[in-house]
C-alpha cells in the first residue's frame, strides 16, 4: 500500500529527518573525537613512561659513565707515554744484538776496555790482547761476518810496560 500525504507543504514532515541526522552525526563525531583523544592521551601516558624509565636508567648510569671517562682518559695518557716510548725507543740505539754478536765472534785471548759510537754510526772498539795474529784473527772475522760492515784497523801499540797489545778499531754495524 503506499502513503499519500495531503497536508500542506509547510505542515508536512520532510523526508530526511535533519534534527535526527544531526544528532546523529555529532553523536558520532563526539565518540570519534573522544576516541582520537584517548588513544593520543594513551599514546602521552605510555611515552612518558618509557621516558621516566629512560631518565632513571640514564640516572644509574651515572656513576658507570664516570668511571668510563676517567678510564677512557687514563688509557690515553698511557697510549701517549706509549707512544713517546717508542718513538724513544726507535731513536736509541740498542748496544745488546750489537755486543751479543761481537762476543760470538771475538777470539779467547782478546778484552775489549772501551765500546763508543759516533753520531755517524761508526763504533769505536779499543781492547788489548797477547799477540798480533789474535788482533788479525779477529780483523778477518769481522771482514766475513755479514752484520759488519768496513772493520778498520786505526791503531795498533805494543804496551812497554805489561807484555800485550792495545788495538783501536773502527767499524759499521748493520745492528746501530
Amino acid at each position: 500500500m503506499t502513503n499519500i500525504n495531503l497536508l500542506p507543504l509547510v505542515e508536512r514532515q520532510p523526508k530526511w529527518p535533519i534534527n535526527k541526522l544531526l544528532f546523529i552525526s555529532s553523536i558520532l563525531l563526539v565518540l570519534i573525537y573522544s576516541s582520537v583523544y584517548s588513544y593520543n592521551s594513551f599514546r602521552i601516558y605510555t611515552t612518558e613512561k618509557e621516558l621516566q624509565s629512560a631518565r632513571n636508567q640514564y640516572e644509574l648510569l651515572q656513576p658507570t659513565l664516570e668511571v668510563m671517562r676517567n678510564r677512557n682518559n687514563k688509557q690515553q695518557l698511557i697510549d701517549k707515554k706509549n707512544n713517546i716510548v717508542a718513538i724513544l725507543t726507535k731513536e736509541r740505539n740498542l748496544w745488546y744484538p750489537t755486543i751479543q754478536h761481537l762476543v760470538a765472534i771475538t777470539p779467547q785471548q782478546l778484552w775489549f776496555t772501551d765500546l763508543s759510537t759516533s753520531d755517524k754510526g761508526v763504533m769505536q772498539i779499543k781492547g788489548s790482547t797477547t799477540t798480533y795474529s789474535i788482533v788479525a784473527e779477529f780483523i778477518k772475522k769481522m771482514e766475513q761476518d755479514p752484520f759488519f760492515i768496513e772493520p778498520t784497523l786505526s791503531k795498533v801499540e805494543s804496551d812497554m810496560t805489561m807484555p800485550l797489545i792495545k788495538f783501536e778499531i773502527m767499524v759499521k754495524s748493520k745492528g746501530m
